[in-house]
């Protein structure tokens, strides 16, 4: 499957452990192609402004927050701890430099960079995570118990030098957990002459929170021919009161068996977790 098309004013990826992808922040352009694969250089710097001298020569390229991570159980995608918060930051590291040698201060609290074996990762993904050197994705999770008032400054600390955060973080990690409406939705009916190939789902997903707030998701598929698989993991930034909208191609790999087509039975259903609720929709082949 594939993501043909992105509409609304927001953008939208796959990504690593629960669908993290593009922004710092900042505000959103009106449209924005998926990020996947663009680097954002960042200078390394120490404390102090100076450029930093450390053995590793540390560049961060994007950093996102928010609330809970998709996660694999058997053959479904789901999103758990959906009022956790979540900051994941890509790295690329020119020397050696171990994980924990990586930090997430927020204000004088820090939360350590989170071990890969603390979250039931998917075959293939393996690679994702920053494992030592070269590039990677660090995660962190930091507490909210003592954040009230203004956003607390954040910074991705390592042994001589520094990256500091975008306040639009701050400022969504102080607001707590956002609130969505989410839907899937695909044609009611399917010829069967049509069934073998793509099908287009649609994925709407609003913002109903005070601010920009990230929507975290996954797509899952009942029939016609396997009793489960996952579809796609979602993730998008959205403005407060906004409308994301993801449309996604499917491959079914053929109808199912002649006696079920035209039964008066639902033959396909598509279902989406997301980081609050839960929506499906059902399709016959006919």
């Amino acid at each position: 499957m594939r993501r043909r098309a992105l509409l609304a004013a927001v953008p939208a990826s796959l990504s690593l452990s629960g669908c993290i992808d593009d922004s710092s922040g900042e505000d959103l352009p009106t449209e924005q192609s998926p990020v996947d694969g663009t680097d954002t250089e960042t200078e390394v710097r120490t404390a102090d402004g100076s450029p930093t001298d450390a053995a590793a020569e540390v560049t961060v390229r994007d950093v996102t927050l928010q609330y809970g991570l998709v996660r694999l159980n058997d053959d479904a995608y789901y999103v758990g701890d959906a009022e956790t918060a979540v900051v994941r930051a890509e790295v690329d590291v020119d020397g050696a430099l171990p994980r924990d040698a990586f930090a997430l201060r927020v204000d004088e609290a820090s939360a350590p960079a989170e071990s890969p074996d603390d979250h039931y990762r998917y075959p293939g993904n393996e690679r994702d995570w920053y494992d030592g050197d070269g590039r990677g994705a660090l995660l962190f999770s930091p507490s909210r118990a003592e954040l009230a008032g203004e956003p607390p400054e954040l910074r991705l600390t390592w042994p001589g030098g520094e990256h500091v955060l975008d306040d639009g973080l701050a400022e969504r990690l102080v607001r707590g957990p956002p609130t969505f409406d989410a839907t899937v939705d695909a044609p009611a009916e399917v010829p069967a002459d049509e069934a073998d190939g793509e099908h287009e789902v649609t994925v709407e997903a609003t913002n109903r929170s005070d601010g920009p707030a990230r929507f975290v998701a996954g797509v899952n598929r009942t029939g016609p021919q396997i009793a489960y698989t996952t579809v796609e993991r979602l993730t998008a930034l959205v403005e407060p009161g906004e409308t994301a909208t993801v449309s996604l191609s499917d491959d079914w790999m053929g109808p199912p068996p002649a006696d079920r087509v035209g039964d008066g039975e639902s033959d396909v259903t598509y279902e989406l977790a997301w980081n609050g609720g839960f929506d499906s929709t059902e399709i016959r082949v006919v």
